[in-house]
């Protein structure tokens, strides 16, 4: 859920305490929010729906995914020679 749906479904809380134009208004935003939130292209990248596990997660399979290239040895990333 993007951080305007939440934000919108916050606001229901408290929407007896609006006008009733403002309350129709509000539903019709929340209507509207909650139809583009079922096709994600409309909310743009993946990322910025994902939680934070989630993120760490989908990176992790990622970095796993990348073998056999020929990384550094420990000689290249020792203290030392990272400065050189």
């Amino acid at each position: 859920m993007t951080q305007r749906l939440r934000e919108a479904i916050e606001a229901l809380h408290t929407i007896d305490d609006l006008p009733e134009a403002e309350q129709a208004s509000l539903a019709l935003t929340v209507l509207d929010l909650v139809k583009s939130a079922r096709t994600r292209t409309s909310w743009g990248p993946k990322w910025r729906d994902s939680t934070p596990q989630e993120r760490a997660s989908e990176f992790l399979e990622w970095a796993a995914s990348r073998k056999g290239g020929p990384g550094l040895t420990l000689e290249q990333i020792h203290r030392d020679t990272i400065y050189e």
